[in-house]
This record gives C-alpha cells, sequence and structure tokens, in this order.
C-alpha cells in the first residue's frame, strides 16, 4: 500500500486529508509541523510527502532544504495558502517536486499524486 506523510499545522485540512486519502486505498500518517515530519520520515519513509510550507515552527522549506542535504528525494506535494517568493524557482530544479494552491479540491490532490506516483491512486504499481 502507498504510504503518504501529510505535513499540515491546520487539523482540519489533517482530517480532512486523511479521511479523504484513506478512502481512496491510501496508509496516511500525519504530522503537525516540520520537525515532526522529518522525525516521522526517519522512522518509516514515505512514498509521499504532502508538505505545507507557511507552519509556525519549522517551515515546508525548511523541511525541504533538511531533506536536500541529507540527500532524500521523496515525491512531493507543496500547498500553501499564500505566494511565496521563490517557489516556482524551486520547482524548476526538482522534477519530483509539485505545488497545489489552497484551496485545492480531492481531485487536484489525487491528480497530482498519480502524476508523482506513476501508477493508479491508493497502490503501487505491481
Amino acid at each position: 500500500m502507498t504510504r503518504i506523510l501529510v505535513v499540515e499545522d491546520e487539523q482540519l485540512l489533517r482530517e480532512w486529508l486523511t479521511q479523504m486519502l484513506e478512502g481512496e486505498g491510501y496508509e496516511v500518517d500525519l504530522a503537525k509541523e516540520g520537525t515532526e515530519g522529518l522525525a516521522r520520515l526517519a522512522a518509516a519513509p514515505a512514498d509521499l510527502l504532502v508538505l505545507d510550507l507557511v507552519m509556525p515552527q519549522t517551515s515546508g522549506f525548511e523541511v525541504l532544504s533538511t531533506l536536500e542535504k541529507k540527500n532524500v528525494r521523496i515525491p512531493t506535494i507543496i500547498t500553501s495558502g499564500i505566494v511565496i517568493p521563490g517557489v516556482h524557482d524551486y520547482l524548476k530544479t526538482h522534477s519530483q517536486v509539485r505545488i497545489l494552491s489552497k484551496p485545492y479540491t480531492i481531485e487536484d490532490l489525487l491528480e497530482t499524486i498519480d502524476e508523482l506516483l506513476e501508477g493508479p491512486p491508493g497502490r503501487k504499481k505491481a
């Protein structure tokens, strides 16, 4: 089963993502902020990361920077409700990273997951 780590500081959004993604057959792990997300990735690798950029403690950019320094490559969907300078430049040099602007639909999210994982939602290719 495909494992997705969601790093999101908004509780209602974490709950919605869990319900929607588990309903599609994904295994979902949650983190409230960047440091917790990095710890969860270290404990159990994920197939995909859904990462909020703007969080009160450790930002999504800090998570991406830490992963890059550790040479950890993971397909990532960056989510943000505001325009962040530098995001589009970052995307140009990281082929396994996509951005979804909040608010987004579950259809947009599933399409992006399918694109990054190159397979049907919820299941790894055999």
